[in-house]
């Protein structure tokens, strides 16, 4: 998972609406406010109208705002003003590999879950969070906006409670946080960015809030979820706030209704933490998507952390240097999420064999003396390199290789067989 890069004084901050219509004061509340923090906003084109019936504005102006936030290289952020309805139908004219080259942190929730699928697609993360309104009401001193600026910052490790609740299933477990708005990602199943598929949801930690959904349509996709084997496939799950609703015949709550099913389902192995604060409501904890975190739930309530331990790893950050074991474990997840599945040993063999045979032609052309074509440069070096990597380290992984452990015992060897060899020519 790419974390973006954090942000500094002066970075732009695009505001973008790409879904229902935005009371503009509270778009330029938000602008003063990101201002005020030493950021530099932007209200993109659109983000103001005009609006196209309930929508902010037509489709493809939002699209055009949403594409030309994430493409802009001087955009390091991308605050989506507000949800509603409206971004899944920008989905499909998005791709999770202009996402993927141009990592940048998203904000926003509810309807903006649907983007936030783009982004875990990507293998990108993103941050679920206080939107323009939240921080107009709520202001700068909000705890809520604070976290989320200090995320935006580079301080990624989040370490949220909630207080117990009498429908919590205790225990504690570590997976990728994955989630948001249950109506909106249940719109999504069987596309290319269904994050609640058992496949997407295997040992992640979950997390579901949702607004004005009748408590028999959520019992519903609760249980599509274990029919397709999704529920089963969980380390944990997190049930947000699930607001304006009425009680019906069946249940009192929405809570009494989930935790009701969870025991029917046999779900009682992982822990699940009820009543945490992610929603429609004014404390809306910002939660990194594609963060791998722990969960732990006990008599005391619950917590919420980023994994810091070698059990967990690291992050990748955008710009940082990586280690061998974040490039393995960036390439298993990108082939999990992106590609599906691994070709088998031989086949990446003969491709390894192909992009060796690739990277000779380059270096032939460069250094040789074969005649350069004018598509040999640098890049192409550097492309080819990557190449051969990625499926050296693709073979390591589905066959079981610690690079960084198998690098450190060639190097042992090679320093223990050649220090007598080679020191005769150090002295020359």
């Amino acid at each position: 998972m790419i974390f973006p890069c954090p942000l500094k004084d002066g970075d732009r901050i695009a505001i973008i609406s790409p879904a229902t219509t935005v009371m503009p004061e509270y778009v330029h509340s938000a602008a003063e406010l990101l201002r005020a923090e030493g950021f530099d906003p932007v209200i993109m084109h659109s983000a103001l109208g005009p609006a196209c019936g309930s929508f902010a504005a037509g489709e493809s102006d939002r699209l055009a705002d949403l594409k030309s936030a994430i493409h802009d290289k001087t955009v390091k952020g991308i605050l989506c003003a507000r949800g509603g309805y409206g971004c899944a139908e920008l989905l499909p004219y998005l791709s999770p590999e202009e996402v993927r080259e141009n990592p940048k942190w998203l904000i926003g929730f509810s309807d903006i879950s649907a983007l936030h699928a783009l982004w875990q697609r990507a293998g990108v993360a993103s941050i679920h969070g206080p939107m323009a309104k939240h921080m107009t009401l709520l202001g700068a001193g909000d705890p809520c906006t604070r976290a989320l600026l200090s995320i935006l910052r580079g301080d990624t490790k989040m370490d949220y409670s909630a207080a117990p609740s009498g429908y919590n299933i205790e225990g504690c477990a570590e997976g990728r946080l994955i989630g948001g708005n249950l109506a909106v990602l249940n719109g999504l199943a069987a596309t290319p960015y269904d994050l609640l598929s058992a496949e997407a949801t295997d040992c992640a930690i979950l997390f579901l809030e949702d607004i004005a959904e009748p408590i028999y349509k959520v019992e519903r996709v609760l249980h599509r979820l274990f029919m397709s084997g999704t529920l089963q496939k969980l380390n944990g799950l997190i049930i947000g706030q699930f607001t304006e609703y009425k009680p019906d015949k069946n249940f009192s709550s929405m809570e009494e209704m989930i935790a009701g099913m969870l025991r029917k389902f046999g779900i009682s192995d992982i822990p699940v933490l009820f009543d945490f604060p992610t929603g429609h409501v004014d404390y809306n904890l910002p939660l990194i998507e594609g963060a791998r975190v722990r969960l732990n739930v006990d008599a005391a309530g619950g917590r919420l952390t980023s994994c810091a331990d070698s059990s967990c790893g690291q992050e990748v950050v955008v710009g940082s240097g990586m280690s061998l074991k974040e490039v393995q474990r960036l390439v298993d997840e990108w082939i999990r999420m992106v590609g599906g599945r691994y070709f088998s040993e031989l086949t990446n063999m003969a491709l390894l064999t192909e992009e060796t045979g690739e990277l000779a032609r380059v270096i032939a052309r460069l250094y040789g003396d074969q005649v350069a074509k004018a598509g040999d440069l640098r890049k192409g070096l550097e492309e080819e390199v990557a190449d051969v990597l990625w499926v050296l380290t693709c073979i390591a992984n589905q066959t079981g290789v610690d690079m960084t452990e198998a690098f450190l015992k060639s190097i042992e060897k090679k320093t223990s067989r050649d220090r007598d060899r080679f020191r005769s020519l150090r002295k020359q």
